[in-house]
């Protein structure tokens, strides 16, 4: 019989008689055919207690094709109460954490708030989970984390996988970039990985203009999908400075003839340094995996 039927039952018994369901109502709630998704659905469950005369919160659980929670994705609970929610990892995928409105801790795939007070949303994050004996590895190695940037600079790093690496996708702040060339030489990493196919071409690398980006703090993620689908990332956070104009060209004026400059330890100091006719103060420290001088601050 359709479950929403059963339940129409328990609502539409004879006057007299008794039901086969039983005679008290504990919740209510509707089940219903979305022809969208081509699935019964289930609406929010609500609660029936005579002598409950307190209030309710609601708590919701987002889902997506990695995982979801087991039973309904909203609920009702009495304000104060606790509530603890399992989820249920797709396949191929593991629970990695729960972002809580309500906040609350992780014990396995479990969820528990321990008094919920106000209205919820529960956000499960799942990642990738290898078979037994899989590798899926990825390295950011530029920009370097808490280094600072200007100008056309490196970003590059490697990543391996068993089954073979689909791409390579770049992120800025949370925002997806482009894909990075992938196959570069990298023969250090195919001496670690001497059993995984190609992994001595593991390199992706390009030339990325930093000045491009506006000045100050920045998060560069780098994610890494093998031919399964599964992803494993890699992020830094780095700082840009730059001049007023974020390329100088053949025909601006880089004018450094009355420019003081000073050295100290690893570090070059310009002061009235004048770039396409502004006039800026200038320090460069030398940056062991580009091997050259780079600038780090400009004033």
């Amino acid at each position: 019989m359709d479950p929403g039927a059963i339940r129409a039952l328990t609502l539409c018994g004879v006057p007299g008689e008794t039901s086969q369901f039983g005679t008290t109502y504990v919740e209510s709630w509707v089940t219903y055919y979305d022809p969208t998704a081509d699935k019964l659905v289930e609406s929010l469950h609500l609660l029936w207690e005579d002598d409950y005369d307190g209030t309710y919160t609601e708590v919701r659980t987002t889902s997506s094709s990695e995982g979801t929670a087991t039973g309904h994705t909203a609920r009702l609970v009495k304000t104060g109460e606790s509530l603890t929610v399992n989820f249920a990892p797709a396949s191929g995928y593991r629970l990695l954490r729960v972002d809580s409105s309500c906040g609350g801790s992780l014990q396995g795939n479990a969820f528990t708030v321990q008094q919920v007070v106000a209205d919820c949303l529960l956000e499960p994050k799942f990642e990738p989970a290898l078979a037994a004996g899989e590798t899926l590895r990825l390295a950011l190695e530029e920009p370097v984390a808490g280094s600072v940037y200007s100008g056309v600079g490196n970003l590059r790093g490697w990543s391996v996988a068993t089954v073979g690496i689909d791409r390579i996708e770049i992120w800025f702040d949370g925002v997806y970039a482009f894909d990075a060339p992938y196959g570069g030489a990298r023969g250090d990493v195919g001496n670690i990985f001497p059993d995984i196919d190609n992994s001595s071409s593991s390199g992706f690398s390009l030339a990325w203009n930093y000045s491009n980006m506006a000045p100050g703090e920045h998060v560069i993620t780098a994610r890494a999908y093998n031919q399964n689908g599964q992803f494993t990332e890699s992020s830094s956070t780095f700082t840009v400075t730059r001049f007023h104009k974020p390329f100088l060209g053949a025909g601006d004026q880089v004018d450094l003839s009355e420019a003081q400059c000073s050295v100290s330890d690893s570090q070059i100091s310009l002061g009235d340094a004048v770039m396409d006719g502004k006039v800026y103060d200038i320090l460069l420290d030398w940056r062991t995996a580009a091997q050259d001088f780079q600038i780090i601050e400009i004033r």
